[in-house]
């Protein structure tokens, strides 16, 4: 196809020099001149004859190539797509690959823009593309949520079993061998960065904030407990004072004591005559029940 195009293109180049070598002639014959360039007349309508049916023939040809060409790179398109879908497991992935594709459906266009009907279907697959990576993005949203919501209640429920263990240990090492080596606090460092790589930072944030904050008040409580309390943990140290620590559970009653009832608060020296005998006696009534 390309030789043969090469040769009518210099066939014509050679008829335009010899209508131009004719022109520059001085023939004084006018029959004559008349004559040559009526047959050069002649082969410009035979050159341009053939190369009209070499135009509209490379066309018919080029078409057909063309549109096997597109059907091939549409299959093309469709497979990728399908593919980069599949394999998008992120939001952030989503939005790579629908990046790509849009990339791919500009080249086509480009490639085959003097194609309407290609247009037109370029055009609705970018809508479809753009429509299927969206909905992709929103489920995978969705599920993303979802494991950050269930990874960050079972850390606030794992923090709160910390909490209630911290009271028991008696030395500043022990706390911190703790936060260092327990099972559990592993586990909440591990949600701590799942969240991180799912993206949440503030809920991993949340978190490590609440656990560094649970040891600083862990080590807080125990200094004060040291500071305050002698070697009997009944005594207290406040200065150069001691004190007894009444840990016994209080309750309220009323005794009867010296001639008259009074309330009474117990384990302490606290004693509160009732003024209205009445309900002196039908207290004492319910404490003998």
């Amino acid at each position: 196809m390309k030789e043969t195009g090469d040769r009518i293109d210099e066939l014509n180049r050679q008829v335009d020099l010899i209508n131009e070598l004719v022109g520059s002639l001085k023939i004084d014959d006018a029959s004559a001149s008349a004559k040559i360039i009526e047959k050069i007349s002649l082969v410009y309508a035979s050159l341009n004859t053939v190369k009209a049916q070499f135009k509209s023939h490379k066309k018919s040809l080029s078409s057909r190539e063309m549109q096997e060409e597109f059907g091939a790179q549409f299959n093309l398109l469709n497979q990728t797509m399908l593919n980069a879908v599949e394999n998008s497991e992120t939001p952030a992935q989503c939005e790579d690959n629908l990046t790509k594709i849009l990339v791919t459906i500009q080249e086509l266009e480009a490639k085959f823009g003097d194609f309407e009907e290609y247009m037109t279907k370029l055009e609705e697959k970018r809508e479809a593309v753009t429509a299927v990576f969206e909905n992709k993005k929103l489920e995978l949203v969705e599920q993303v949520n979802r494991k950050t919501s269930n990874l960050a209640g079972s850390a606030e429920k794992i923090i709160s079993g910390i909490s209630g263990k911290l009271n028991s240990f008696k030395t500043i090492e022990e706390i911190n061998g703790y936060f260092v080596s327990d099972r559990m606090v592993m586990r909440v460092r591990d949600i701590i960065g799942e969240l991180k790589e799912f993206g949440d930072a503030i809920k991993s944030e949340e978190l490590a904030g609440k656990l560094k904050s649970l040891e600083n008040e862990a080590v807080r409580q125990l200094k004060d407990r040291i500071e305050l309390f002698t070697d009997d943990e009944n005594v207290i140290s406040l200065g150069g004072f001691k004190f007894m620590v009444n840990k016994q559970s209080f309750g309220f009653t009323t005794v009867f004591k010296d001639k008259k009832i009074y309330y009474h608060i117990t384990g302490s020296d606290y004693f509160e005559p009732v003024d209205d005998p009445v309900e002196g006696l039908l207290g004492l009534a319910v404490l003998h029940e």
